[in-house]
């Protein structure tokens, strides 16, 4: 796909062309959803890549060669998105490839989203039919090997005499989760999961940091309601489907790290609107007593400035857009 895609039906796609777009659009589609905002900025990572199975272009470090360049001149060309950047720091000016603070990302705005919505489902109808016929790996049966391999590896020492006695069967999972003081530079904390590293978003490390001092004060299991989220900035008031959506992008990242379980290790009572980790609380690990609220606090600070750049810019767009509508009136 190339910059004269938007003269290609998607019918007519080759398999792997129609999951590169398929995929970049859920990617974008889960980071509008988890900010709120039509503003989105992706890592070169993609969370959905592992569900394409033809897809086999890995990303090359500190490279502006990525199988998503395809897709987002697609969609440029169609007018469905505006791309502002491909592998450049944020925020700031570019830096050195060879620099560790080298951020590779994408930034766009989707500019209709009811567009968006509508040619996603074009896709996705597309997609599921080839997948029928036979013609593509239907990827709800597509099982990472890696993922497989990395569940055969984790390392959870059994429940102790102690911790049966004290928890009595009240946390269905005996993951263990290590808080480190470790923080990259492109908005990400490293925590270890049953021993393996894991790279958390702020956007989504502030819920997990709550949630474990809510588990280490052994108040009520653990559970924390949504009204206690939102009085402490971690969900956004009135906005129920963001919580559920952070929960759930953050159960995506963990799933690989954690044992087969019914229970989710975010655990969300839906009825009830609460939330909870559903290990031990014996088993949550911090670098010291007060490291996980100051950290919280830190991080929680980033993500609400974040949230009102974001929550700016779109009463400034939809300003914008207001005057083009007037002057045409």
């Amino acid at each position: 796909m190339g910059k004269q895609a938007k003269l290609i039906d998607i019918k007519d796609m080759t398999q792997l062309n129609l999951e590169k777009l398929y995929c970049f659009m859920l990617d974008i589609t889960e980071q509008s959803q988890l900010t709120n905002s039509d503003d989105v900025a992706l890592s070169l990572l993609s969370p959905n890549v592992k569900k394409f199975p033809l897809i086999t272009d890995k990303i090359m470090p500190y490279s502006v060669t990525d199988w998503r360049e395809g897709p987002i001149q697609y969609l440029v060309d169609l007018g469905i998105i505006k791309c502002y950047g491909v592998n450049k720091k944020l925020p700031g000016p570019p830096i050195s490839h060879n620099s560790d603070d080298y951020f590779q990302g994408i930034e766009l705005t989707i500019l209709n989203i009811a567009k968006f919505t509508n040619f996603l489902k074009k896709v996705e109808a597309v997609y599921k039919s080839k997948s029928a016929d036979g013609q593509q790996i239907n990827t709800e049966s597509v099982k990472s090997k890696s993922d497989t391999a990395t569940k055969n590896q984790l390392k959870i020492p059994p429940i102790s005499n102690a911790e049966a006695k004290k928890y009595d069967n009240r946390y269905p999972r005996r993951d263990v989760i290590e808080f480190l003081d470790r923080e990259t530079d492109n908005r990400n904390y490293i925590i270890r999961v049953n021993k393996k590293e894991v790279s958390i978003p702020y956007s989504l490390y502030i819920l997990i940091l709550f949630l474990a001092i809510k588990l280490k004060s052994d108040m009520d299991d653990g559970w924390a309601t949504i009204k206690e989220l939102e009085a402490a900035d971690i969900a956004i008031e009135g906005d129920i489907h963001h919580t559920h959506q952070v929960t759930s992008n953050l159960n995506k990242i963990l799933h690989h790290f954690i044992e087969s379980n019914t229970v989710e290790l975010i655990q969300n009572m839906k009825r009830a609107s609460k939330y909870r980790l559903s290990t031990m609380p014996s088993r949550i690990k911090a670098p010291h007593t007060m490291w996980l609220k100051q950290t919280l606090t830190h991080v929680k600070n980033c993500v609400l400035k974040e949230r009102q750049i974001r929550k700016d810019q779109k009463i400034k767009r939809d300003k914008s857009e207001q005057k083009d509508k007037d002057r045409l009136e």
